[in-house]
């Protein structure tokens, strides 16, 4: 959905409108799988950079810039977002390249025949990596470690902006909950941990699409703008302000569930080696 205007010429009529006629289509076209397949070994190997970065370091941060003692009261959540901005930004930043291989190949996917696409926005060429192993070893032996970290700025807004609005989100919810003592979600657990991932996913997909999308195609096709900038300038200008939030449902379908497993699970490891709950 994002990257289509890319390869449909100006006052053409679309495919990809809507979450629902964008899934059925790929879905019907292609299968379900393609919706799995596509650019994983790139999600994952650029989540586990990303991530752990903007998680691990964001309680650490949280101490060393706003230190408090124990029941000496919330340190609000300006500070919160603060921090979740720095580590965020920090950590896709570090990502970059594996940022870019993914949306290279999510963009491009589709069902190949004869080394060919023959669905998709691509159709009719032939596929730029194999998998995302490949595409990262190409990425940085054929265009090199500058353009392998081209559109960083992007990438640092879109996770600067997301993960600040996330972990301040997330952090703030389980302190309002447990202060005001609302009911299972009174204290740490399951319960308290799943409800303010859920608000933490709403949160970064709202705060995050207008920086999304324009990471999105700048890296897609870089070399058809001149800075991240112009390519904001572009978008806006041919299709409107909305056009920052095209794709806001499935990215939120996407994140919220992530989110609801991912941080109850970092919780309970913590717990596990001893470093206490996430952002107490």
């Amino acid at each position: 959905m994002q990257a289509e205007s890319l390869v449909v010429p100006k006052g053409s009529a679309r495919q990809y409108t809507s979450f629902t006629r964008t899934l059925t289509k790929i879905a019907g076209q292609e299968g379900l799988w393609v919706l799995w397949g596509s650019g994983i070994v790139s999600a994952c190997y650029r989540d586990v950079f990303y991530s752990s970065i903007r998680y691990g370091a964001y309680p650490i941060v949280k101490n060393l810039l706003f230190p408090s003692s124990p029941g000496s009261g919330d340190i609000g959540l300006t500070r919160k977002w603060v921090c979740g901005v720095l580590t965020g930004g920090f950590g896709a930043a570090l990502a970059n390249p594996s940022d870019i291989v993914m949306i290279r190949m999510k963009a491009e996917a589709g069902r190949i025949e004869n080394n060919r696409y023959v669905t998709g926005l691509y159709q009719g060429r032939q596929p730029r990596y194999k998998n995302g192993f490949e595409g990262l070893i190409r990425l940085l032996r054929e265009e090199g470690i500058r353009a392998a970290y081209k559109g960083t700025s992007a990438t640092a807004a879109r996770a600067a902006l997301g993960t600040g609005a996330q972990v301040a989100s997330y952090d703030h919810c389980k302190y309002l909950c447990k202060k005001h003592n609302v009911g299972p979600l009174g204290k740490e657990g399951l319960p308290l941990h799943v409800f303010s991932a859920f608000v933490a996913g709403i949160c970064f997909t709202t705060c995050a699409a207008p920086a999304d999308i324009i990471k999105s195609q700048y890296m897609a096709e870089t070399g058809r703008f001149k800075s991240v900038l112009d390519c904001a300038v572009q978008l806006v200008r041919t299709e409107g302000a909305a056009a920052l939030f095209r794709g806001w449902t499935p990215a939120a379908m996407r994140l919220c569930p992530l989110f609801m497993l991912m941080t109850p699970i970092l919780e309970q490891c913590r717990k596990a080696v001893g470093l206490g709950w996430f952002a107490v």
